[in-house]
C-alpha cells in the first residue's frame, strides 16, 4: 500500500490557513459547521461614502439605500441640536440604514 505525501505547496497552504480559521471560529465568524456569518447569524452591514450634495437627512438616507448600503457615516450635526439629531435618526431608521460611524 502506497501513501501519497502532500506537496510542499499543499502543506504550506494548510499550515497557513489553520490559524486563520481558528481565529475566525474564536471570533464567531465561522461556526463549527464552517458556515460564514456573524455570531448571531445576521448579515454584515456595509456602507461607504456618498457624493450627494444635500443636507436633508431623508435624501441622504435614500441615497445610501439607492447605492445598496445598509450602514452610513453620520451626517454633520451638533450634539446640542436635538431636532437635527432626531431627524437623522428617524430618516435613517425609516430606510433601515444604521449609523455606523460618527466623526469627532
Amino acid at each position: 500500500m502506497t501513501t501519497s505525501r502532500p506537496t510542499r505547496r499543499a502543506f504550506l497552504a494548510a499550515a497557513c490557513a489553520a490559524p486563520v480559521v481558528a481565529s475566525m471560529r474564536a471570533a464567531g465568524s465561522v461556526g463549527a459547521s464552517g458556515k460564514k456569518g456573524t455570531p448571531a447569524g445576521r448579515p454584515v452591514r456595509l456602507g461607504g461614502p456618498i457624493f450627494l450634495k444635500a443636507d436633508d437627512p431623508v435624501e441622504l438616507a435614500r441615497e445610501h439605500r439607492r447605492l445598496g448600503y445598509s450602514a452610513a457615516y453620520c451626517p454633520a450635526a451638533k450634539p446640542d441640536d436635538s431636532a437635527r439629531c432626531r431627524a437623522i435618526r428617524d430618516a435613517f431608521a425609516a430606510e433601515n440604514v444604521v449609523i455606523a460611524e460618527v466623526g469627532a
